[in-house]
């Protein structure tokens, strides 16, 4: 042994040297903790940053975006109008848009595929952006013909809850209103963009292939805009993502609680969006392998996994509420 206490061997010169002692695995954590890496970055602090950077991006987002140049974005403000002023839920087919929208559309220049709706030949009064900084504003009044609710087609859960909303906001101004409903949008997809970081840290270990992911996700330019304008689509994303978290979850502990909450928002996002139901092969596949990862089957365990199963099976049964419109249209 030498001085360092290091073990010293000895060549065939007769000279000495010492050989370095071995790495122990604590070493090599202090080591690997000092290095600038990813992984060495919590992902709590991540998560935060890219929930922060979807918001951001979202109020930039809305004070460029004009009112209506979200697509459709007249005809979701229409169901929300129509279940005020008629106290019932639009039908696809036979509702249209409420009349006394006339005022608000004119208020504001429109895309041209809006326009061709509620142009001046149908009698509304609207203009594109050209004719709209050109042309004089009258108050002419008009007979209107009827523009079909084609957005009735949509579930009616995000339209009930914004509803007050609207009628909060849109008593102080039109503007107040839209840009009120496109806010409490970008707070649910930041939301829901948490959420499903948080499920990356339960399924995925490299810190590295998160942050891949949750960036495409948090940068993404048409996500962002589908989910800012008035429409049912962000808060469907919210209920997605909670219905994956939880599916995720059950495969770990607590099958039967995190597989019931599963399916609890797997029929909230339904009733949100009816395409919410691509996520029923998602959650009855976390029901068998929830099933599969048992031991030993017992009584009991049978009861939760029929319980379980019954759940999106039910979520199921709210696709004929998606295509009642259809059906009702043709009688």
């Amino acid at each position: 042994m030498s001085e360092n206490g290091l073990p010293v061997s000895s060549c065939a010169n007769g000279k000495r040297f010492e050989q370095p002692r071995p790495e122990t695995a604590g070493v090599k954590r202090e080591k690997e903790a000092q290095l600038p890496r990813v992984e060495a970055l919590p992902w709590k602090k991540i998560t935060i940053a890219l929930t922060l950077l979807i918001i951001a991006r979202g109020i930039l987002l809305l004070c460029v975006l004009p009112p209506f140049e979200g697509w459709d974005e007249y005809q979701h403000i229409a169901y929300i109008v129509y279940i005020k002023e008629q106290r019932e839920i639009p039908r696809y087919g036979y509702s249209t848009v409420p009349q006394s929208m006339k005022e608000m559309l004119q208020q504001y220049p429109h895309a041209p595929y809006d326009y061709a709706q509620t142009g001046d030949t149908q009698g509304w009064g609207t203009k594109t952006y050209d004719e709209f900084w050109i042309s004089e504003h009258n108050d002419i009044v008009k007979d209107v013909d009827p523009v079909p609710l084609y957005e009735g087609q949509q579930m009616p859960l995000y339209y009930l809850l914004a509803l007050p909303f609207w009628t909060l906001f849109s008593s102080v101004s039109y503007l107040a209103g839209i840009y009120a409903l496109r806010l409490i949008n970008v707070l649910l997809l930041a939301a829901a963009v948490f959420i499903f970081l948080r499920t990356l840290q339960t399924c995925i270990d490299n810190v590295t292939h998160r942050l891949v992911i949750g960036l495409l996700v948090a940068t993404a330019p048409m996500y962002l805009i589908n989910a800012a304008r008035i429409s049912c689509d962000a808060l469907a994303i919210l209920f997605g993502s909670l219905t994956l978290y939880f599916t995720i979850a059950a495969l770990r502990k607590n099958p039967f609680r995190s597989l019931a909450l599963a399916s609890s928002f797997l029929a909230l996002g339904i009733l949100s969006k009816a395409t919410m139901c691509m996520m029923v092969p998602v959650v009855f596949t976390g029901i068998v392998i929830c099933g599969y990862q048992q031991t030993q089957f017992s009584r009991q365990d049978f009861r939760c996994l029929r319980v379980d199963s019954g759940c999106p099976a039910g979520s199921v049964l709210l696709l004929p509420l998606q295509s009642s419109g259809w059906f009702l249209s043709d009688d």
